[in-house]
């Protein structure tokens, strides 16, 4: 009897086993499919631009280095930054296709963006057929000036697709986006001087 017993609970134990082992390879299948399928240069490339919509950790980054390059007083500051923000948060992006040549790859996407540099050129315009109002002391004021534009720019529903292009390279089977150029992160951005270049 006592044998009988112990040959059922080792026969028990073996069954449980393989039933784990084998659960445990199904999941791990799973788990690298799941991984390869966002190993892809199209995945990376989705990955790279819903950083802008999440305002990560190296896009904050951006967002401080150019608040503090236009050299403008507190209240303007803050207004340009909720205005880039606000910019990336609200950008909408789509994949238009994929090359894969070896280990690189460009992936074309087109993007939507707020116009901010037709709201500058539209801000610039009123400027010049009234510019007295932005005067202090019958000089321009520049923080007055600035103050309009941005308030502009922040209000500003216009928007403006863009084509850019992401190029990535593979390295030990992972692919990563390469440094974009600054017409890339401009377009983005809204900043993109188009009147000057094609787009």
């Amino acid at each position: 009897m006592y044998k009988i017993k112990n040959f059922e609970q080792n026969n028990f134990r073996g069954g449980t086993m393989k039933k784990i082992l084998i659960s445990f390879f199904v999941l791990s299948l799973m788990f690298l499919t799941g991984c390869d399928t966002m190993n892809t240069p199209t995945k990376r490339a989705e990955e790279y631009l819903s950083r802008y919509n999440s305002l990560d950790e190296e896009v904050t980054s951006d967002i401080d280095l150019m608040v503090e390059t236009e050299n403008l007083n507190d209240d303007n500051s803050e207004i340009y930054r909720n205005t880039i923000e606000r910019q990336l948060k609200d950008l909408k992006y789509e994949i238009v296709s994929e090359e894969i040549n070896g280990d690189t790859a460009t992936v074309t996407a087109k993007v939507t963006v707020y116009d901010l540099m037709k709201s500058k050129e539209e801000s610039n315009a009123y400027y010049s057929e009234n510019p007295t109002e932005f005067y202090t002391n019958d000089r321009l004021d520049n923080d007055k000036y600035s103050k309009y534009e941005l308030e502009n720019m922040l209000e500003f529903e216009d928007t403006i697709d863009y084509t850019i292009e992401i190029d990535l390279t593979r390295v030990d089977d992972v692919w990563t986006v390469n440094e974009v150029d600054n017409d890339v992160k401009e377009k983005i951005y809204g900043l993109y001087d188009y009147k000057n270049d094609g787009r």
